[in-house]
């Protein structure tokens, strides 16, 4: 299950701003 949200946020590091992505991982933590 981890290893599918750090490969998700390692797509989305490819089209969203490091900001946004620096808040969805805030949330999982959270």
């Amino acid at each position: 299950m981890l290893e599918m949200k750090l490969l998700n946020l390692s797509i989305y590091s490819m089209f969203r701003s490091d900001a946004l992505i620096l808040h969805d991982i805030a949330l999982l933590y959270i």
